[in-house]
């Protein structure tokens, strides 16, 4: 899935694809969250502080760490 970099200091980018969010945490980090709409999505890139809106859609998402393949 493609990431877009975004502004923040603990994000490093975000990708959706499908209904499925990625978040790459700056320390490497990858997190899917599922049932995400092209909608929250859009509002997740133009929110002011991307860490506190996506705070607000894991509160209602199924959130799974992506282990690093070997």
């Amino acid at each position: 899935m493609n990431r877009t970099p975004v502004k923040s200091s603990a994000i490093a980018s975000i990708g959706h694809e499908n209904g499925i969010l990625e978040v790459e945490y700056r320390g490497g980090r990858l997190y899917r969250l599922d049932g995400i709409t092209a909608e929250e999505f859009d509002a997740l890139l133009a929110s002011e502080s991307i860490g506190r809106a996506l705070n607000a859609i894991k509160a209602g998402a199924s959130f799974t760490k992506v282990e690093p393949e070997e």
